[in-house]
């Protein structure tokens, strides 16, 4: 999905930030899966070289998906773009912060994560209001 909305940028300063972004989340992400699917393929390699072969190709895929795509239609384009924004939404909101605050063991209170949750909100929306 994050390639998908690097093809479909039209300015390619919002490409370019888009793609920074992708790249230092693709870090820990890619840790993540990796440790992931060593755990649950220790014993087929094959299957854990395929899937990370497919985790690999995934983002620069989506960017030649979008791409193409924002050739095509404008409208199509919008749609596209808007299924990219909602799928990072859904995750960061519904699996990803959910699993944080149903954690039994705490490291951190939660009323210190969701303040974390809050000021990065924030500084997202005050970085937004610099482009516009």
């Amino acid at each position: 999905m994050e390639g998908l909305a690097v093809g479909l940028q039209r300015d390619f300063e919002e490409a370019i930030e888009l793609i920074v972004g992708i790249c230092l989340h693709q870090i820990p992400a890619s840790i993540t899966v990796g440790s992931a699917l060593n755990n649950a393929l220790k014993d087929n390699k094959r299957h854990f070289f395929a899937s990370v072969a497919l985790f690999s190709i995934s983002t620069p895929l989506g960017v030649l998906i979008g791409a193409f795509l924002h050739r095509l239609n404008s409208l199509f384009s919008i749609v596209c773009n808007g299924i990219s924004a909602g799928t990072f939404l859904y995750i960061a909101c519904c699996e990803i912060l959910v699993g944080e605050f149903e954690k039994k063991e705490e490291r951190l209170p939660r009323i210190l994560k969701l303040s974390s949750f809050c000021f990065g909100g924030l500084v997202i929306a005050l970085l937004s209001l610099t482009h516009m």
